[in-house]
């Protein structure tokens, strides 16, 4: 069962422990809504999670990156990322 983005939310607001942030951000990846843009409510409350884990930056690996991201290749051979969904 995914619990709705405003329940998470609420959730993540009465909590800082990183242990119940982390379980909340499993919970959003089990339901492949995690960093979902088409699913604007957990999306924003998965860059804020991002943010409270992460920092600003973190490591990435390759299958993660094209997991969310396309690669693309104009006709003079110039390469572009977008991530997937976009536009």
């Amino acid at each position: 069962y995914l619990y709705s983005s405003r329940t998470l939310q609420q959730m993540y607001k009465s909590t800082r422990k990183e242990e119940d942030i982390t379980a909340i951000q499993e919970h959003m990846l089990r339901h492949d809504v995690y960093l979902d843009r088409q699913y604007r409510g957990y999306y924003y409350l998965s860059q804020k999670i991002e943010g409270d884990l992460y920092d600003d930056e973190h490591p990435v690996s390759w299958n993660e990156l094209l997991e969310d991201y396309q690669l693309f290749k104009d006709s003079q051979g110039n390469l572009s990322i977008q991530p997937k969904g976009w536009g």
